[in-house]
């Protein structure tokens, strides 16, 4: 693999009679600073905009899709591939020193692309719950907090579910912790069918999740998941904001109101 070193002495010579170097290494330090993938794509753009003076804009398409555009996307167009990304140029002409140049920060840009998918395979593995793929419970608890502030500012309403499901630790014990497994995937794969885009559900912990619902009606939404799914919880529902002070608060409500639903089935 070529190190970025000899990429930028190769370019070197070339820079200077341009006076461009110092503007391409601010370029080559911004970049290999960068490992979220967004600001990658936005700082690749730009740079690419702002270092050679014929491009007009730049678009930069992931797995065939547009992920992130700057400029005017008109006028001639030149396609550059890399991993699972198409960037595409748009100028009225270029100069063949521009072609190199730009070549030279696409290289760049290629080599430490590795670095920034690495970054979101760690940030993805972090955010879900591996066994059941809900959100985890430190992804889910920043996601709840966000949530709960904006539906306060918005003078919006939300639903928090608390659940439990029923009966796992006597699944576990009599055909295996694999069956218990599988109960805990079918149990999210079922509530992600029946909630919408901008819902989600969290893994608490063992066998206790937390679902979000935008809107009031969380009621309706539990409803629908208990008639599609085997596997038998009790749950616990407020709304938010509502009087509480924070989501911590609403969740350690619909905690007790799941525990009170479990107490009530014991006792039948």
């Amino acid at each position: 693999m070529k190190k970025i070193g000899d990429i930028i002495l190769k370019a070197n010579e070339e820079l200077k009679e341009k006076a461009l170097f110092p503007l391409f290494s601010i370029f080559v330090v911004d970049i290999v600073g960068t490992i979220e993938k967004i600001k990658f794509l936005e700082k690749l753009s730009k740079s690419i905009f702002n270092i050679l003076h014929s491009i007009l804009g730049v678009e930069i398409f992931e797995n065939g899709e547009s992920a992130y555009k700057f400029g005017k996307v008109e006028g001639n167009s030149s396609e550059y591939i890399f991993d699972n990304l198409k960037i595409v140029v748009y100028y009225n002409t270029i100069s063949r020193f521009e072609e190199n140049l730009l070549k030279y920060i696409l290289a760049i840009a290629e080599i430490h692309y590795e670095n920034v998918k690495k970054f979101e395979t760690m940030k993805e593995n972090a955010f879900y719950d591996e066994l059941t793929g809900a959100l985890s419970r430190k992804a889910g608890m920043e996601l709840l907090f966000k949530k709960y502030h904006e539906l306060k500012r918005e003078n919006k309403i939300g639903t928090i579910v608390f659940v439990d499901l029923d009966g796992l630790k006597k699944i576990n014990d009599t055909y295996g912790h694999l069956e218990g497994d599988k109960v805990l995937r079918e149990f999210v794969s079922t509530v992600k069918k029946f909630i919408r885009k901008g819902d989600f559900i969290v893994r608490w912990g063992g066998d206790e999740f937390v679902i979000f619902l935008n809107g009031e009606y969380g009621e309706k939404v539990v409803k629908r998941i208990e008639k599609n799914t085997k596997t038998r919880f009790s749950w616990g529902s407020v709304n938010i904001p509502g009087s509480f002070d924070d989501v911590i608060g609403a969740i350690n409500k619909s905690d007790k109101e799941m525990y009170r639903q479990k107490i009530i089935k014991k006792l039948n």
